[in-house]
């Protein structure tokens, strides 16, 4: 799936998209590079951060959710 499709597993999800909850449910949304991000129309990439608040850095940057 992509922006918003429902999901159980990144699985569930288009290549570049991870499964999140985006407060209500599991929803896919495409994966950004929080420093240069290359999200779509007016969606901004929100950073990702760990449960000590620390960012999530996947291959050297800090990953993020275009919404």
């Amino acid at each position: 799936g992509i922006d918003g499709a429902a999901c159980t597993t990144a699985a569930d999800c288009a290549v570049g998209y991870g499964c999140y909850n985006n407060g209500t449910n599991d929803a896919c949304y495409k994966n950004c590079n929080v420093n240069a991000p290359s999200c779509s129309g007016i969606q901004s990439c929100y950073a990702l951060n760990d449960d000590l608040a620390q960012p999530v850095v996947v291959n050297g940057y800090p990953i993020g959710v275009c919404q």
